[in-house]
């Protein structure tokens, strides 16, 4: 591309090429053009209603519209033109976009306005809220009334996802930068995958039950795409957790399952190539890509603003679902009275009061497991455990607050487990220690009594937590697909011939 140099002159912007690329134009008396090399129109400044451009040096001012700017494009025969440092194809400018260019749209207002409508067939409130707003024009461009859809949207939408809307939305808050457009997208992008990861984690729970009661033979192609998600080495991409839903859900249709997410029976037609769902999926690899090459713009922050949207508005019935993060469990019976159970446990996402993960107890006659994310509709009692696929890391290392992690890969090195707090996108990494293993060979009673002793030191009692993160994982895989543990312990030893 040519070099553009700006000279900065009391608010005026000259754009002044070299000497090789000089821009030579002359406008005749009859309104004619006539051009000789390349030409450089440059959005100069925006106002309430016009754009200032500069074209080849000349300042013209146009109508904000469009159809204004393509037909100053044609007099020049120029199919590009220049927007701060970025270059941007008439072709990829449409009505939509157009105003995110200019500023005259801002961040999430796509997203809040679509969002509040597609969960109001599930939410009483955001149908409330529709009700109040309905002959407002552009109501989502008033932060007073689109800040209340905001918290509609973020308390409604399940657990973790919740939390990453409310991230999202504030960083569109944020003033314009390089900075805020890579943090808007990368947002975005890991919203987008992580609820499709939700998803996921919950039908491999569920396929995990059924195997252990009534074991079926998976297809080939069904069990490697299985086989991946336990064994890769690397994250995978939206893509590829894109085509495990689709295997999942295939399992699931041709064995008879019925689907923990009852909503995903109508559902599971988004998945064809042809459906916008599947196609805003393709869209955000591409994204992910110019995110990877930092050659993105803030027209890619719109785009991704509206996959994102097309992807939440298609899975909008987990607006319904919850998520709680089981903290610990007492029995307690009180002399002459009946046994209860008495439940500590975190509710994960937003409430209406807009606290964050909320801490609860409960008193029941029944109990819970124990170290456990369940989703739930409606009772948490009548759950899914999400468990070992999610975590609570801070559940398992006895401290306070919550730390939801998702399972991303094994470590190449050890066969660990890397898992991604939701928070910063850190990796925590799970590693086994089989400590159970000193009580292999021990007799009923020496066992007990081994364990008994184990429990009195935290430390030991949190790599037994952690122990079982790792040994539960492998069974759900042996399970699912019913392959034997693979033993690398290999991998660690001769390390002084390297």
């Amino acid at each position: 591309m040519l070099a553009v140099f700006q000279i900065l002159k009391k608010n005026k912007i000259n754009y002044i090429s070299t000497k090789e690329s000089l821009k030579i134009f002359k406008m005749e008396k009859n309104n004619t053009i006539s051009t000789l090399g390349n030409q450089n129109i440059v959005i100069q400044d925006v106002k309430a209603n016009s754009i200032v451009l500069n074209v080849n040096g000349d300042v013209k001012e146009i109508r904000s519209d469009l159809a204004e700017l393509k037909n100053i494009l044609q007099q020049f025969q120029v199919e590009t033109f220049q927007r701060g440092k970025n270059v941007y194809d008439i072709e990829q400018i449409d009505e939509a976009n157009f105003g995110f260019l200019i500023g005259k749209k801002a961040f999430n207002e796509w997203l809040t306005r679509e969002l509040i409508h597609a969960i109001k067939p599930y939410n009483n409130i955001a149908n409330k809220f529709i009700e109040k707003v309905n002959k407002i024009p552009d109501w989502e461009k008033q932060k007073r009334i689109s800040n209340k859809a905001k918290e509609i949207i973020a308390y409604s939408y399940v657990g973790v996802i919740g939390i990453q809307l409310r991230k999202l939305m504030a960083i569109g808050e944020e003033s314009f930068s390089e900075l805020k457009q890579r943090n808007y997208l990368e947002t975005a992008i890991s919203t987008a995958k992580l609820i499709m990861q939700l998803v996921n984690f919950t039908l491999l729970s569920a396929l995990w039950d059924k195997q252990k009661q009534n074991f079926k033979e998976l297809k080939q192609e069904h069990k490697q795409l299985i086989n991946t998600f336990f064994d890769a080495p690397f994250e995978a991409d939206i893509i590829g957790t894109f085509n495990l839903l689709n295997a999942l859900v295939e399992i699931f249709t041709a064995s008879g399952i019925e689907f923990p997410i009852k909503e995903l029976n109508d559902w599971k037609q988004n998945l064809k190539p042809d459906k916008e769902f599947a196609k805003a999926c393709q869209k955000i690899l591409s994204l992910n890509k110019l995110l990877d090459t930092d050659t993105f713009s803030p027209l890619d922050c719109f785009e991704a603003e509206k996959q994102l949207t097309t992807i939440l508005a298609s899975l909008n019935f987990l607006s319904t679902y919850k998520m709680v993060s089981v903290k610990a469990i007492n029995y307690e019976e009180l002399r002459n009275n009946k046994p209860f159970y008495l439940h500590k446990y975190t509710s994960l996402g937003f409430n209406t009061k807009s606290e964050i993960n909320p801490e609860k107890v409960n008193y029941t006659n029944e109990p819970v497991n124990t170290d456990a994310i369940l989703l739930f509709k409606g009772n948490y009692r009548q759950s899914l455990n999400l468990f070992p696929f999610v975590i609570d890391l801070n559940a398992l290392t006895f401290e306070g607050g919550v730390k939801i992690c998702f399972y991303i890969s094994r470590n190449l090195e050890d066969d660990s487990l890397n898992y991604r707090f939701i928070e910063n996108n850190k990796i925590e990494n799970i590693e086994f220690k089989n400590i159970h293993k000193e009580f292999e060979e021990l007799d009923e009673k020496k066992k007990q009594s081994a364990l008994n002793k184990l429990m009195k030191s935290q430390e030991k009692r949190i790599i037994f937590k952690t122990d079982t993160v790792f040994t539960m994982f492998q069974d759900a895989k042996n399970t699912i697909i019913a392959e034997d543990n693979i033993d690398f312990s290999d991998l660690d030893e001769d390390d002084d011939d390297f």
